[in-house]
């Protein structure tokens, strides 16, 4: 289960892992606007935070993605060679 301290965790790897790096794609299942997606690749990633249970991910083109962990939420972060083409994923 997804607590307070579990998710600051995962933030800061997510942190480590893609702060500052330039989005050259996202995939979500969820994400159908291509206005939005067209903001969050190119631009970079200015801050990622955890407020309870979710991770604020802030871009410099001013767009923020919240993901709310809920009771079984996770992130895995992945070798950009070996991610598979089914997975949602924000590429840097």
């Amino acid at each position: 289960m997804s607590e307070g301290p579990e998710v600051k965790c995962t933030a800061d790897k997510i942190s480590e892992t893609i702060l500052g790096k330039t989005i050259i794609d996202i995939h979500c299942k969820t994400l159908k606007d291509n206005i939005i997606k067209s903001k969050i690749i190119g631009s970079k990633v200015k801050s990622v935070d955890s407020y309870g249970k979710n991770i604020v991910i802030s871009f410099t083109s001013g767009v923020y993605l919240r993901n709310h962990m809920m009771m079984w939420g996770k992130w895995r972060i992945y070798d950009k060679n070996l991610i598979g083409a089914r997975q949602s994923r924000l590429r840097v």
